[in-house]
């Protein structure tokens, strides 16, 4: 993890590289290997979400959202909105 809050990992033995492979082959018989998010627990922005669980469980629930979302993108998996993903990064921008 180094210095990141989280990263995606796959579950199985495929590589998110072999799962992109089959789908362009055969959108049809896309192999899913699953995703593992792992967590840094010693980040700081995991212990503001543990923070905020007890405070604000809606923006401790949004900001989980933000670090699955970035995960997805540093994985080079695709965002199933990303619209939604732009507009919670600019709401916590805007606060």
């Amino acid at each position: 993890l180094g210095t990141h809050p989280c990263c995606m990992v796959p579950e199985s033995g495929m590589s998110f590289e072999m799962e992109k492979y089959f789908r362009r082959m055969n959108p049809e018989m896309a192999m899913d290997g699953g995703r593992i998010l792992e967590v840094n627990p010693a980040h700081p922005v995991l212990e503001k979400i543990k923070t905020l669980t007890d405070t604000d469980k809606d923006t401790a629930h949004r900001l989980a959202e933000l670090l699955y979302s970035q995960a997805c993108i540093m994985a080079d998996l695709p965002l199933e909105d990303p619209t939604a993903y732009t507009d919670l990064v600019c709401s916590f921008i805007t606060e």
